[in-house]
Formats: C-alpha cells, structure tokens, sequence
C-alpha cells in the first residue's frame, strides 16, 4: 500500500475506507517500477475498493441540472472535460486521442489519480512527459469486457464504459452512473469548441454500439453479484436501473 500511496491522491486517503485498505492490503504490494506503465502499478490496484461504492461523472447536458455538491463526500471519476465543471474527482479517465490531445494540459492538472487509456495513454507516453498520479493503459480488445487491466482494456464505445472496466477492476461492487445522458445528439454540458468537433461526430454515430457495450457492462457486474445504476437526470440510458442521486447517496 505504501508503493500504491505514492500515486493515489491525498483526498482518496482521506476517504472512509482508505484506512481500512492499508491495513488489508498491507505486505502484498508488487514492487513499482520506476516507468510509468508498469504491470505491477496496475496490478496494485486490482479490488483496493473492494465492497464500495463510486460515481462515475460523464460530460452530459444533465450535469447543469444536477446538484453535484451531494458527490462531495463519495467516490467519483470524472472523464474528458469535466474539469471545465470545476469539480475534483478521485480519478480521471481519457480514452480518446483527440480529446486528449486538445484538453491534455487541463486533465494533467487534476488532482486525480488519472487513467490514460489506449490512444490518450499512447500519446502521453510519446510526448516523454511522467507524473507519479499518471497509470497508462494499452487495449487487448474491442469486443469484451476486461476484468484483468493487466491485460488492457477491453470494449471502448465511450469513456463512460473504459471507465465501467476500470471501476470493476478497482473492486467497486456498486457503480452509480452521473451525467450520461446517451443523447443522440451527442451534446456536452458545457459549448463544443472546434478542434472537438471531429470526435464528437464519431461518438454520435456510435450510439447503436455503445448501448450493446452498456449491455456488456451491465452482464459482467451482475455476473459477480454488483450493480450498475443509473443517477443521471433524464436522459436515454435505459439499460440500468434507475436510482435518484438523493436516493443513491444514502447507500
């Protein structure tokens, strides 16, 4: 746990389990290598949140209707331009080449252990910049479900479902989704600038797919007896159940 403290943030060590884990997890840490992608690192990682609860925030119009300040005390991620919304989340999440390449110098400002994955995670690493809160992570496949990020991440339709593996990875036993309106429009809670515009498109034309990747998600937490919930204020996403943020916070 000690090796792992040195890149998960001060205000995840401050949570009400965090304590708990050291204790649990103490003497079976892998050692860290000191680059930045390393098997170990990730491995460190595997159910650290064993039997929690987290919110994974997507970038939906919603979020403006959204009381967020009721997350201030939970388990969040945040992913792709949160970080426009102001809000510090205990990890952040970027898949998409292009969203990082435009937004890479704001996310690396979060104090957030950050998970770059597949093309964001390789352009981090080509560009030879290093920071310790930083974990990359290569893809096995597009067409299942990773349990194992050892191994990569696995379906990739959103950032939303990349962050569902990582979320499952971690241990978290309930998962409940924030701001993931699946609009067909595809719109942010916040203006779409240029330079976003072309991944923006191939995320609209997606739809059909990434509802089949929710599916996915959805039968893999089930299969070992978790849950993914859905909080978000309206919206699309049906292939969860519906839980009101109030409601969820009171779990």
């Amino acid at each position: 746990m000690e090796k792992l403290s040195e890149y998960v943030p001060s205000f995840v060590k401050k949570t009400r389990i965090y304590s708990s884990l050291s204790e649990r997890r103490k003497g079976s840490e892998r050692d860290t290598a000191s680059g930045l992608y390393t098997i170990s690192k990730i491995m460190g990682l595997r159910d650290v949140f064993s039997g929690c609860d987290c919110f994974i925030i997507g970038t939906g119009p919603s979020i403006n209707d959204t009381d967020m300040s009721l997350l201030a005390k939970k388990i969040n991620f945040g992913v792709n331009t949160l970080f426009k919304k102001g809000l510090k989340t205990d990890f952040y999440v970027v898949h998409d080449g292009n969203m990082w390449r435009y937004n890479s110098t704001e996310i690396l400002k979060q104090p957030s252990t950050i998970f770059l994955c597949e093309s964001a995670g390789c352009k981090y690493l080509l560009s030879g910049n290093r920071q310790n809160n930083v974990i990359a992570i290569p893809q096995c496949s597009d067409d299942v479900f990773s349990t194992d990020l050892a191994n990569g991440i696995g379906i990739n339709a959103s950032v939303v479902i990349v962050s569902l593996q990582i979320a499952y990875y971690l241990g978290f036993s309930e998962v409940y989704l924030v701001g993931c309106d699946s609009a067909n429009k595809g719109h942010h809670f916040h203006p779409i600038d240029e330079n976003a515009k072309i991944t923006l498109r191939r995320k609209v034309d997606t739809w059909g797919r990434v509802m089949r990747q929710y599916e996915l998600c959805k039968a893999q937490f089930e299969k070992d007896g978790r849950k993914i919930y859905n909080s978000t204020v309206g919206g699309m996403l049906e292939v969860f159940e519906r839980v009101p943020l109030e409601e969820a916070i009171k779990r």
